[in-house]
């Protein structure tokens, strides 16, 4: 699902790929997805939040990627990407280090 909300997004279809998130944190909440996704379902979302104008929630999003790439080392070549794709969508100011 979460591939899904990432094409989605990147063809501007916003609200379908909040549909698609929703369906990825549903399968997540039910026990069916490792840390790993989790921090991968996090970055999708803060990616959405961001290209939404919705900085603040994408800042507070990332770092919760951050804390879970703690936990999961290889999370963090997917946060590094994650990362670049907020800086190209958000205003220097919202905090995307």
């Amino acid at each position: 699902y979460n591939n899904l909300a990432d094409v989605c997004m990147r063809q501007g279809l916003l609200e379908k790929a909040e549909e698609w998130l929703e369906q990825a944190r549903r399968v997540c909440q039910q026990g069916g997805c490792s840390l790993y996704l989790q921090g991968i379902i996090s970055i999708t979302e803060a990616q959405v939040r961001a290209t939404q104008g919705r900085h603040e929630e994408a800042r507070k999003l990332l770092e919760q990627c951050r804390q879970i790439a703690h936990a999961v080392p290889t999370l963090s070549q997917a946060l590094a990407e994650g990362i670049e794709y907020l800086k190209s969508r958000m205003p220097q100011q919202a905090g995307v280090p």
